[in-house]
């Protein structure tokens, strides 16, 4: 009315936006937030975040988080166990925050009793994670409503597990909390304008509370570029309450397809390309050693990170070794060159000779070696005897002599010039060799320089040609097995003699008591040409969060695995009584129940809450032992053992028809995969005369 004095609305300061988060999560590596402008008083809209419900305006999300029983009001905490209400300053700000292991199917949250609670945990193998509502007016009738998610592990392993969920299920998360942001807009926005969630705001309605708040996101999205891969942790309000059921199935399936379009559209690494360096004349180090040289190649190529991460790639080539990244087929026997550092061939001194050869009769000298900077390798070979000579040796009348030189050049504190070049010298008779040996070796140059550039970088692609390869054929043979039940009693006892005592139904083995009476199962065997102690660290290290399981690791990335299989033993990979097996990202878990160092494990999953209720449950036990046949002959046993309810959708999914065949078949790669490595010996490196000596 005329003259009446107009209450105005009291604006939070700065401080007030930004500490009640800041508080709780004051460094985290995953920000992420959303907003949209409401056409309600900052009281108004404070009833709704707070009182009503927030998923009614999105089907999708109204769906979604039925089935994954989302409490439908964000101010029920006693619906949540397990999510707390951390801070809350009405009518400007609330934050909720949790604590657990959010990639499993049962998410088990950990109960904090207060936000001092929340901010002092530091317990290993967990994420923390905060969800904070930010309320700022823009003016009386208008308010803008900031979401905003961090999330950090509480150590470095779990931090990066985390980041592997992310990428498969942030995009399917943030869709979720877009629409149901949204869905806000479309009731409560402005009417007969377009709902938007970007935050664009008329400059005239810009107070300083909001310049300051759209500062703080600014900073904060840079952050996170810098420092986490997208994603949001979608499943914070679900917990644990005694069964996967069909909501972690559904819930994945909307996120899976997310992942997928977020790979395929987002923007590819740029390679490095190998080039002919521009100053070829230049003189480097290894010149000096053959100065007639009938011929040199020189390329180059730059990499995006320094020597000392570059270098170690180097000192472990050699055929036999970790190969020469570059055509395998024509340089290590057909065997894939390493995607992961050796330590064993790490040693590499002037005077060795790296293989290049299967038997490791020829090779290359090592002439010069200076850590981090400069490898210059060289070979002399009697052409007459088909023999290799020392690189001083006295020429023979007929010869073919050489030097390959790579040299380290730091070009700031995280890119390095790699450059090679090889120094050939053939006789008088020999110097057409050169031009046709010059175009072989500028292709295989060009393949290794690019090659070593995407593992010194990290962008090494998981799956190559080999394990779609592999992949394929092994999903022929799964195919083949669903198609032949009838051959189920011949696959059970694979590599296993009819005769032999461990194929007998008569004898038992560790674990199994745990399931006396299975619906199905396999006992597989190997005999491995390694002893015991040489075959354990492979079996003890396998995992989907470890070594892998050194079989069809392309199908099983294309089921969500991400894993690599290992090349390498890795010390801090162990079995240990009370561990956990992890097979797949998105499955609970197999608990470590039996372990017998050096000898075997049981593994061990049952849902005994499912079991008790009646519900659809299924449980499965996993020995896998090794047997001494004498001194240097070991066989590795695997023992598949499962049983389920008897309802029509558990027997499908979890019995014999359909795991079966498939499991037989991951399995079998399995073992032959332990085979390979156990037997595998590293290549030599044979001591020769250093230049100069008589």
């Amino acid at each position: 009315m005329p003259g009446a004095t107009r209450a105005k609305t009291k604006r939070p300061t700065k401080a007030q936006l930004a500490t009640a988060l800041d508080r709780m999560l004051p460094a985290a590596r995953m920000v992420e937030i959303d907003t949209v402008d409401l056409a309600l008083s900052p009281e108004e809209t404070w009833e709704v975040i707070r009182h009503g419900d927030l998923f009614a305006h999105s089907r999708m999300v109204r769906a979604i988080s039925t089935l994954r029983r989302v409490p439908e009001r964000l101010g029920s905490p006693a619906r949540q166990p397990g999510v707390q209400v951390l801070a809350e300053d009405s009518p400007h700000e609330m934050v909720v925050g949790a604590v657990g292991k959010v990639w499993r199917a049962r998410i088990a949250l950990v109960e904090v009793s207060s936000a001092k609670a929340f901010m002092e945990f530091d317990r290993p193998g967990f994420v923390k994670a905060a969800w904070a509502l930010r309320l700022v007016p823009l003016d009386d009738r208008a308010t803008r409503v900031t979401l905003e998610v961090r999330a950090d592990a509480t150590d470095a392993a779990t931090w990066r597990r985390f980041r592997r969920y992310l990428r498969l299920f942030g995009p399917g998360s943030r869709l979720l909390r877009r629409r149901m942001m949204a869905g806000l807009g479309r009731a409560h926005g402005p009417k007969g304008e377009e709902v938007r969630t970007d935050g664009v705001v008329p400059d005239e309605l810009r107070t300083d509370e909001l310049r300051a708040e759209e500062t703080r996101a600014g900073e904060l999205r840079a952050d996170e570029a810098r420092t986490a891969e997208g994603g949001t942790p979608g499943e914070l309000t679900e917990v644990d309450r005694g069964g996967r059921g069909v909501t972690a199935v559904v819930g994945a399936a909307g996120t899976v397809a997310g992942g997928l379009v977020r790979r395929l559209t987002r923007p590819r690494h740029r390679a490095a390309k190998p080039r002919r360096a521009p100053d070829a004349a230049r003189a480097l180090p290894g010149d000096e050693l053959m100065p007639d040289a009938d011929g040199q190649l020189t390329q180059e190529v730059t990499v995006d990170a320094r020597p000392t991460t570059i270098w170690p790639w180097l000192v472990q080539m050699g055929t036999g070794r970790a190969g020469f990244y570059s055509l395998d087929l024509l340089d290590n026997a057909g065997r894939r060159s390493a995607r992961e550092l050796h330590p064993e061939f790490q040693d590499l001194r002037v005077g060795d000779l790296i293989p290049a050869t299967p038997d490791g009769g020829a090779g290359f000298d090592v002439l010069v070696l200076h850590p981090a900077r400069v490898l210059v390798l060289g070979g002399l070979v009697d052409r007459l005897s088909n023999t290799q000579l020392p690189f001083a040796a006295s020429r023979p009348e007929r010869f073919w002599q050489a030097t390959w030189a790579f040299v380290l050049e730091p070009l700031d504190d995280d890119t390095t010039r790699l450059t090679a070049r090889m120094r050939m010298a053939f006789g008088a008779r020999g110097r057409l060799h050169t031009r046709w040996i010059s175009p072989l070796h500028h292709l295989a140059q060009n393949h290794q320089l690019r090659r070593l550039a995407a593992r010194a970088e990290g962008r090494l692609p998981r799956d190559d040609w080999r394990d779609v390869t592999a992949g394929l054929g092994g999903a022929t043979r799964m195919a083949a097995g669903v198609a032949t039940p009838f051959l189920r009693g011949r696959r059970r006892t694979w590599g296993l003699a009819a005769d032999d005592p461990a194929a007998g139904r008569d004898r038992t083995y560790p674990g199994d008591h745990l399931i006396p009476d299975p619906r199905w199962g396999f006992t597989h065997a190997i005999e491995i040409n390694a002893p015991v102690e040489r075959v354990w660290p492979w079996v003890q290290q396998v995992g989907a969060d470890r070594a892998g399981f050194y079989s069809y690791q392309w199908l099983e990335n294309l089921v969500g695995c991400r894993i690599r299989n290992a090349e390498t033993l890795h010390p801090e990979w162990t079995a240990e009584e009370g561990g956990e097996l992890l097979v797949h990202p998105g499955v609970m878990p197999l608990r470590l129940v039996t372990v017998s160092p050096g000898r075997s494990f049981v593994a061990y999953v049952d849902d005994e809450s499912a079991r008790e209720e009646g519900r659809p449950w299924a449980r499965a036990t996993w020995l896998l032992a090794l047997e001494p046949l004498n001194a240097r002959r070991t066989r590795f046993l695997s023992r598949f053992r499962a049983d389920s309810s008897e309802d029509l959708v558990t027997r499908l999914t979890f019995g014999p028809s359909l795991l079966e065949p498939i499991s037989v078949v991951m399995d079998q790669a399995m073992l032959r995969g332990v085979k390979e490595r156990a037997e595998r010996q590293p290549g030599p490196l044979v001591p020769r005369p250093r230049p100069g000596d008589d």
